[in-house]
């Protein structure tokens, strides 16, 4: 739905709405909530306007060269990744501090922030496209049978999904598995500090990874990524102490930032190569 709404009225259109609907409505009432679910229908909504990074990507792919759009699209993740690296180090601060209700009223602001930097700080330039049939829109099935008749676009949509499936099935038990390991001491700046452990280890290296896919090939180093992902996830699993935890978590963040940037450098490949078959064929 937010790809459709970018493609049709700009990408830069639906930042700022996502921006702000994300801060100035969901996660500031959050702040307000009473009851377990007040918070469940505010996260709903807070779908409604996700797609903020994901939109980002596909708005600086647009706008980027291919032969650098590694090296462009790894900065982008560099700084995905501070914030995932600083936001929960200091929301856990926050939260052990000043109580999770005004975290959330604080971290409403930033993402007030960030729509009013798109709004007044990014200028989009429209791709103009040559012929009729470029300009003309899509149907759902239509775009659907061009995903699925191009191998590139397929391998990235499961690759994505699988990295995204890990990635997201083990947040939800981290803070747990925080406080089986170290105690209810300080469990959320203890929680913050294993996501951003994660979060450092792709700062490090996300953009470094990107310029080494654009030299030696963006299939080559994701197959690798895949492998230290995998590597790194399983002894997780068994970790006696929260600094084990914390380094495996650093680890893991090397290798699954690598991942984001590679995969949306061969979508974008994979949508010009198919883009200038079809202007071939025209």
């Amino acid at each position: 739905m937010g790809g459709r709404f970018g493609d049709k009225h700009g990408r830069k259109k639906f930042l700022v709405i996502a921006g702000f609907g994300l801060g100035g409505v969901c996660v500031f009432f959050m702040g307000f909530v009473t009851t377990v679910f007040q918070l469940f229908l505010l996260r709903m909504l807070m779908g409604f306007f996700s797609g903020f990074i994901s939109m980002s990507q596909a708005l600086i792919s647009t706008q980027t060269p291919k032969r650098i759009a590694g090296k462009v699209l790894g900065t982008l993740q560099t700084g995905n990744v501070t914030g995932s690296l600083l936001g929960p180090l200091f929301g856990g601060i926050l939260a052990d501090s000043l109580g999770y209700a005004t975290t959330f009223q604080i971290t409403s602001v930033t993402l007030f922030m960030a729509a009013f930097f798109v709004l007044f700080g990014i200028k989009e330039v429209k791709v103009e496209q040559k012929t009729s049939e470029q300009r003309k829109s899509y149907s759902t099935r239509e775009v659907l049978q061009h995903i699925f008749f191009n191998p590139v676009l397929v391998m990235v949509m499961v690759i994505s999904m699988f990295v995204q499936i890990a990635n997201f099935s083990i947040q939800p038990i981290l803070s747990l598995f925080v406080h089986e390991l170290h105690g209810s001491e300080s469990i959320a700046f203890f929680s913050g500090l294993a996501f951003s452990a994660t979060g450092l280890g792709n700062l490090l290296m996300a953009r470094n990874w990107g310029k080494l896919a654009d030299k030696v090939g963006y299939e080559k180093i994701l197959i690798l990524l895949l492998f230290l992902s995998a590597l790194f996830y399983l002894p997780e699993a068994y970790a006696s102490n929260i600094w084990q935890l914390v380094g495996l978590r650093f680890l893991l963040g090397i290798a699954i930032g690598g991942n984001y940037t590679v995969t949306n450098c061969l979508y974008s490949s994979g949508y010009t190569i198919s883009h200038s078959r079809r202007s071939t064929r025209l």
